[in-house]
Parts: C-alpha cells; structure tokens; sequence
C-alpha cells in the first residue's frame, strides 16, 4: 500500500517535529516501521549518514522484497493449478454428444470458476509487481555502497 502525496507531506512534517530521542528510537524499532526511507532520511538529514543505520533500513527493505517475491511465486503456484483444472476438463466435440445437460453445465462451472481464480491471481501479481517495484526504488535510493 503507497502513501499519498498528501500523507507523505505530513509524515515529514510530523517526522520533523520529533525530538531526536524519538527518531532514534523509530530507527531502533525500523522492523516494524511501514515508512522506512522517509524514517531514514530524517535520520540522515539530523545525525548524518550513519552506515549501521541505513544498513539496518535497508535489511528490512530486503526482507520486505524477499516476502513479497515469495508472494509473487505462491500466486504463480496457483496460477498454474488453475491452468492444470483448466486443461482437464477439456472435453472434445465426440464427447460432447456422450455427456449430459447436467455433466456439461459441471465443467463449465469449473472452468468458469478456475478462470475467475486466474483473473484474481493476475490482479494479486499485478500489485505484488508494483510493490515489489517500489521497494526495488527505495532500497536503491537509500543504496550509498
């Protein structure tokens, strides 16, 4: 989830207003911090460039990078059984005489269903990509090495 423009102003604002004893102390607590590159530039323009510092920040951006890249293979996983569902109830035009009313309407049903998955899949990748972008973008512009 991105902050917006407008939140993100207040975020600075507020992060500025913070006496130094509570910037460290988000800094300490970066595991759980849902903004770290704002968090760490306001480090960096107070304290300077602390190397220990911005190392910790950008091991949680890895973290969160690692999570969602392995998000991204769980989705693909199903992605794929839904294919494989897809792929089995095929049935050719022969077969199509054999099977009943009711046979018939079943594998539809589950194609249906097993497109509809795919469809939710795809948007579940789609946002996963973006996110996994945007962490790429902060832990490259917080990246000094």
């Amino acid at each position: 989830m991105s902050i917006s423009r407008k939140s993100e102003r207040e975020l600075r604002k507020l992060l500025q207003r913070l006496s130094d004893n509570q910037i460290k102390k988000l800094v300490d607590g970066i595991d759980v911090s849902p903004f770290p590159v704002l968090l760490a530039s306001e480090y960096e323009r107070r304290f300077g460039y602390d190397k220990p510092t911005i190392k910790k920040i950008l091991t949680k951006i890895r973290k969160e990078m690692r999570e969602e890249q392995n998000k991204q293979w769980v989705i693909l996983n199903k992605f794929k059984k839904e294919l494989d569902v897809m792929k089995n109830t095929r049935i050719s035009d022969r077969g199509l005489d054999e099977l009943s009313e009711k046979s018939i309407t079943q594998i539809q049903n589950k194609r249906s269903f097993a497109l509809t998955n795919m469809q939710k899949y795809c948007d579940l990748l789609s946002k996963s990509s973006r996110k996994l972008e945007e962490l790429e973008y902060k832990y490259t512009s917080l990246h000094y090495d």
